[in-house]
């Protein structure tokens, strides 16, 4: 007989099945403890015992998740806390919160008006109201990155530059990328102007102080509106790259310069030994450099897309960096001497246009 037939007031011995009166401490037949044996109380049902192991698995199974999903939202709480940017700030709470006469919230701060009153740096300063942006002050303005002035977050909203009275430069990058920009005014007192100073901006026209002495290195550079240039008569330096890539056609020096000189709308050195720039002239599809021309300066013939065919006379010893590139229609070079003597003549790096065209030689 086992437990789950036996009927109701007998316990079954779990050593031998001997039959015994409930209440029994000794089984009648083998004399086996009967007060160990626990009867099972799903055993009437045909139940099991609950899965104890299981439970304690699923609860420490549980306990785990609990501690990662813990370390991962700490874990994104410190990414957002190191790469959110740290000028993002909360919407404004004026009106939600009440009001406290004794400690007023500090006003928002704007990030562009239409007015900027005048900011001062070193002996300079600036200013932008209705799109004009001046700047006033004494000695020179200082030197910037590429990135520009410190109103280049403005950049969108500045049409006119005014550069008054008492500036005597205009620092490097000062206005580049204010695309923008289509007038510029000069002070007279003005002697130089830097490294991409006005470069990108969309002027037609500049007028240049006649005291002005230096026109740095891609001053105008990629102003393609910028037609003609009028050199004053007090300019002693001016690189070839001055007008580098912009829409400069036709340029002019006045009268009593003492360093430069136009012919035929080419820029030279007094002297005529070094041909510094020639413009990009819609009606001219050849030329021939001047017999005495020693050196074709940097980005000498970089604007001149237009000419097919350039003549090189034998007293040319060097060619510049970057003189002939970007010359897409040129493509014969014709050199006075001959080949032997070409060879000894200096050629600078990136004069693609250069050593693409057919070269012919002379001599």
């Amino acid at each position: 007989m086992n437990e789950q037939n036996a009927p109701s007031g007998v316990t079954c011995c779990p050593q031998c099945g001997a039959a015994n009166k409930a209440g029994n401490r000794f089984c009648v037949e083998c004399g086996n403890p009967l007060s160990l044996v626990l009867k099972d109380p799903f055993a009437k049902t045909g139940g099991t015992r609950p899965a104890v192991e299981d439970r304690k698995n699923e609860n420490k199974k549980a306990f785990v998740w609990l501690i990662v999903l813990a370390i991962t939202l700490v874990l994104v709480g410190l990414l957002l806390i190191v790469f959110l940017p740290g000028d993002i700030s909360l919407p404004s709470l004026s009106g939600i919160l009440p009001t406290n006469t004794d400690s007023p919230l500090p006003a928002p701060q704007e990030i562009f008006t239409p007015r900027q009153e005048l900011t001062m740096v070193d002996e300079w300063g600036w200013s932008l109201e209705d799109g004009v942006l001046t700047i006033s002050g004494s000695g020179p303005m200082k030197d910037f990155t590429w990135q520009g002035g410190p109103w280049k977050e403005h950049a969108d909203h500045i049409t006119t530059v005014v550069i008054e009275d008492g500036i005597t430069s205009v620092g490097d990058y000062a206005f580049r990328n204010c695309n923008e920009v289509t007038g510029i005014r000069l002070p007279e007192g003005l002697v130089s102007l830097g490294t991409s100073a006005f470069e990108y901006c969309d002027i037609t026209s500049i007028e240049l102080p006649s005291t002005l002495e230096r026109i740095g290195h891609e001053a105008f550079s990629l102003c393609v509106y910028l037609y003609t240039v009028e050199i004053p008569a007090s300019v002693t330096e001016l690189p070839g790259d001055a007008f580098f890539a912009s829409g400069v056609q036709n340029i002019i020096v006045q009268p009593g310069n003492k360093a430069y000189k136009v012919e035929d709308n080419v820029l030279y050195t007094i002297d005529g030994k070094t041909l510094v720039f020639c413009p990009d002239d819609p009606v001219r599809t050849s030329f021939s450099i001047p017999e005495g021309v020693e050196t074709i300066g940097d980005y000498a013939f970089t604007q001149a897309n237009r000419l097919a065919s350039v003549d090189i006379p034998e007293s040319v010893t060097s060619v510049g960096y970057t003189s002939f590139r970007f010359m897409r229609g040129l493509k014969t070079v014709n050199y006075a001497g001959t080949e032997e003597q070409w060879r000894q003549v200096a050629v600078g790096d990136f004069n693609d246009s250069l050593n693409e065209a057919a070269m012919q030689f002379g001599g």
